[in-house]
């Protein structure tokens, strides 16, 4: 049992995953050959498709955005651009199998994050209403003097109806649904 915690006045909300539980879906991940985000991902996916009564689900996650421009390595700034998954879920299906469609899928989609998110959608006549996306535990930047404390990645907005935001911390993986 995991209480939630109501962030600011709207309505997004903030679940700790249990240790346990993340311990599971780290061992599990490992053993099928995906990230804990692809298992996690897969995991969001089969619920939506339970949620929503259809085996079709669109969605959405946001990419680094810097493999479609030379030299950005070196340019200070945000690339990050939203791609589009559309997945089958067969209920017979493992979530492995599941897991491991994600993750080819969405290799896929990055050779075409150098496309506007904007134009896809409006070209191909498709909008994901659901947004998956990882935040992973960077070390933030350092100065002499100077204490610079992480950003909320929470209190962004978002184009999608319902979002599920994976952010790993130094201590512990969240859930942040909104």
């Amino acid at each position: 049992r995991n209480d939630a915690t109501r962030i600011g006045d709207d309505d997004r909300v903030r679940l700790e995953v249990p240790e346990d539980a993340l311990l599971a879906a780290e061992a599990a991940a490992s053993a099928i050959g995906v990230s804990l985000f692809f298992y996690l991902y897969a995991v969001v996916v089969v619920g939506l498709s339970r949620l929503t009564g259809s085996a079709d689900v669109q969605t959405a996650f946001q990419s680094h955005g810097r493999a479609g421009f030379a030299a950005s390595e070196g340019v200070i700034g945000s690339f990050s651009n939203a791609l589009v998954l559309a997945m089958s879920v067969d209920e017979r299906a493992s979530i492995a199998n599941l897991a491991r469609r994600l993750r080819a899928e969405a290799r896929s989609a990055v050779s075409a994050e150098a496309y506007p998110y904007h134009h896809l959608i409006r070209e191909l006549g498709i909008h994901p209403k659901f947004g998956v996306n990882w935040f992973p535990n960077l070390p933030g930047p350092s100065a002499p003097g100077l204490e610079i404390s992480p950003g909320d990645v929470s209190d962004s907005q978002s184009d999608y109806d319902l979002n599920f935001r994976f952010v790993r911390t130094r201590e512990h993986l969240e859930l942040v649904v909104f």
